[in-house]
């Protein structure tokens, strides 16, 4: 196992500076992967996307990347990046502030974002900008 995952003391405030800055969509740097894998960061100083950060700037480079990774897509990239740091899958009515959750977007296929500070809704960044999706449309999720 990689370094396991412990919040910071002001895990709060670094997510919610997270959430403001709202970079643009861009792959590789801060698509619905990499801005989960951010916010985490923010909330743990833990880089949990080192393997695959800067290795992709498209679509198809993602699913590469993912492909080589985890040997699928997003869903088998969250599943081994949460196991390799100890992220504990949880049911999704007990997800909480800042835990990852996985969405089955219509458009785009499953999405990973993470559960807003107000505890309701999940935040997901995609082509189309931020989406907002209520936590209880979710799939599933892991605690950070």
């Amino acid at each position: 196992m990689k370094q396991s995952l412990q919040r910071r003391e002001d895990w709060p405030e670094k997510l919610a500076e997270h959430f403001e800055a709202k970079p643009k969509f861009k792959w590789g740097v801060s698509d619905c992967a990499t801005s989960v894998c951010d916010a985490i960061r923010a909330m743990t100083d833990v880089d949990v996307a080192a393997d695959f950060r800067g290795k992709y700037s498209s679509g198809l480079g993602a699913m590469k990347v993912m492909k080589k990774f985890a040997n699928g897509g997003v869903e088998e990239t969250a599943e081994k990046i949460t196991a390799e740091h100890g992220m504990q899958e949880i049911p999704i009515v007990f997800a909480g502030r800042g835990d990852v959750v996985l969405y089955d977007d219509e458009a785009m296929g499953p999405a990973l974002g993470n559960v807003s500070l107000n505890g309701v809704t999940a935040v997901f960044v995609s082509p189309k900008g931020t989406s907002f999706i209520p936590v209880n449309k979710c799939r599933r999720a892991w605690r950070v």
